[in-house]
């Protein structure tokens, strides 16, 4: 299927979403191939879904990160509108829970510390996404996180009426105060739609979910976690109370910033590795510096057990050692009884 569009060629479909489809192309100019994607034809003409698809290129052409989606180029072609931007070799975070599940311990920090790392970037860069979910996190062949579609990622500062024009989003990972479009968002409903993701990575299901959007909608404006959520799924206390906290109802209640969720993260990894809770496993990331694996740490209770040993075994020896000098003491002791006997003996 190649197919002239301009200065790409397409060479074929990877997929479609609700505004657009995407290919995969080859630049010709540069002789590399990108994923492009073009606004459906149906909307060509609807002014608010064309600023809305060239607001993705420009928010995010704004943010250079190894874990945010590259964006190459933006425009349009014959009246048809497209984005090119980098491709990914691998499959997004929603087919990864499907196919397994739930995630381990270990896959589940890998992924998320990958994740908040990048939002804490957009975010730094005053850059809200506003439609974080599993099929806009995207993981490479190597294990890297790459985040994508930031069509309705707004900037943090963006005045108020511009952004109470229309509700979007994904109902099963919007926050609150985004579903009531009553206040301009900010980082803090990232951050609650992080939880949702962060709940579905661990248990294979969306923490409030329904048979229509005005359920979900309902669910998520009123209901929360269930008690004990995480005992099904033998997950952590310490890390069960950090998801609640990132879905708290409330924005202040939440993690008042992707940096304070990151930290988080990064301390209750770095603490349950310690507890033995997690197997360390070599990851690709780990390599990527070096080339060679990091040193495993040695849990506490392990150096415990070792010094154990240790100490037991210096005692054993002790203690041998003891007894052949006072075995040896006992035989001189005898020989000397013997001897003075022998010359009492001779001497009589």
């Amino acid at each position: 299927m190649d197919v002239k569009f301009g200065k790409y060629e397409i060479l074929g479909e990877l997929g479609k979403g609700a505004t657009g489809k995407v290919y995969v192309a080859k630049q010709t100019s540069l002789n590399r191939k990108v994923a492009l994607k073009i606004l459906l034809k149906k909307y060509t003409l609807d002014l608010d879904y064309i600023a809305d698809f060239h607001r993705e290129a420009e928010n995010a052409a704004l943010l250079s990160h190894p874990n945010i989606v590259t964006i190459f180029d933006n425009g349009s072609e014959n009246d048809e509108h497209f984005i090119a931007m980098e491709l990914i070799q691998g499959s997004d975070l929603k087919d990864v829970i499907k196919s397994k599940g739930k995630l381990t311990l270990n896959m589940f920090f890998d992924y998320a510390i990958q994740a908040t790392e990048a939002i804490k970037y957009a975010h730094e860069k005053g850059i809200v996404h506003r439609d974080i979910k599993p099929q806009n996190i995207f993981l490479t062949n190597d294990h890297v996180v790459k985040i994508g579609d930031f069509g309705i990622s707004r900037r943090m500062y963006e005045n108020e009426l511009s952004q109470r024009k229309k509700v979007q989003g994904t109902a099963k990972y919007m926050a609150p105060e985004q579903i009531k479009g009553k206040q301009p968002v900010d980082g803090k409903a990232d951050i609650y739609s992080l939880g949702c993701v962060f709940y579905e990575m661990l248990t294979g299901n969306a923490p409030f979910s329904g048979s229509s959007n005005h359920e979900i909608v309902y669910k998520q404006l009123n209901e929360k976690l269930e008690k004990g959520w995480f005992r099904k799924s033998s997950i952590p206390v310490k890390l069960a109370e950090l998801i609640n906290k990132c879905l708290e109802k409330k924005p202040q209640n939440r993690f008042q910033n992707s940096e304070q969720l990151l930290l988080a993260l990064k301390r209750l990894k770095d603490e349950l590795q310690e507890n033995v809770l997690i197997i360390p496993e070599i990851s690709t990331s780990e390599t990527k510096s070096t080339g060679h694996p990091k040193p495993k740490k040695k849990s506490r209770k392990k150096l415990v057990a070792r010094r154990n040993i240790k100490q037991l075994a210096i005692l054993v020896f002790i203690l041998l050692i003891t007894t052949l000098l006072c075995s040896v003491a006992n035989n001189m002791n005898s020989k000397k009884s013997s001897d003075h006997k022998i010359n009492r003996l001779y001497l009589k």
